[in-house]
């Protein structure tokens, strides 16, 4: 069994952190544009490091999944979107209906699938946007803050072998 997955964000943390900026003001009541350079910063360091912990990937996002294995399993993306594209041992499938609940279905032995996958959130859920400010607003005023909690329903935990 072989698998390869290559993940190339289409969007950047950056962007991200623009639009939940006006919400880490909020929460640190911050009406003025003096630190905006600084928490955007901080607000990119949180997104990187609740995508790492959680295991998730935040950011919008395009991956290319290569596996050889006759078994059905789950696609590992999360979150998991859709399938924009499969080849079968180089010859594109036009029914992409197989994929759509996110796993692999049975292949033949010694096949090759190349899928082509979204993954990432347009709109983060509310719970892990806070988790992300959370954790921000502490690396800009160093207070303690729970954003583990929040982001914990996000995590993945891979097993090795």
């Amino acid at each position: 069994m072989t698998q390869q997955l290559t993940i190339t964000p289409t969007s950047t943390a950056d962007a991200m952190a623009t639009t939940l900026l006006p919400s880490l003001k909020g929460l640190l009541s911050i009406d003025f544009n003096q630190h905006d350079t600084r928490l955007t910063a901080c607000l990119t360091a949180a997104i990187n490091r609740v995508s790492s912990w959680t295991g998730a990937t935040l950011i919008p996002s395009t991956a290319v999944l290569v596996v050889s294995t006759p078994i059905a399993w789950r696609i590992p993306v999360v979150p998991f979107v859709a399938v924009t594209g499969a080849e079968l041992d180089g010859v594109t499938l036009t029914d992409l209906a197989p994929y759509a609940g996110g796993y692999i279905p049975d292949m033949p032995v010694g096949s090759e699938l190349k899928l082509t996958v979204t993954t990432g959130y347009t709109t983060l859920p509310g719970d892990l946007a806070e988790a992300i400010c959370l954790l921000a607003g502490s690396l800009f005023d160093n207070i303690p803050r729970e954003w583990k909690t929040l982001a914990r329903a996000y995590r993945t935990v891979t097993w090795a072998s």
